[in-house]
């Protein structure tokens, strides 16, 4: 699981350091996650994206959209 985190190094190119080190903090946390996805099973890292789109799904719910407010987003782009 991602949300327990150990420190470890690796070997980049200097200018990958350096992007990553002016990142912004969400930058950095994306940049981990996805490193992280990267190296996992097939199996884990199909489990870690349900678990992503899980609370993704709860926040948005927690936000106020609904099953009809995303059929009516979902539809509008149907109209491009």
């Amino acid at each position: 699981m991602i949300d327990t985190m150990q420190t470890e190094t690796i070997n980049v190119r200097p200018e990958v350091a350096r992007a990553f080190r002016k990142a912004s903090q969400e930058q950095r946390r994306r940049a981990e996650t996805a490193m992280a996805v990267a190296l996992m099973s097939r199996e884990e890292a199909v489990r870690e994206l349900e678990r992503i789109m899980d609370r993704m799904s709860d926040t948005a719910q927690q936000r106020g959209l609904t099953p009809e407010k995303l059929e009516e987003l979902l539809a509008d782009d149907d109209d491009d």
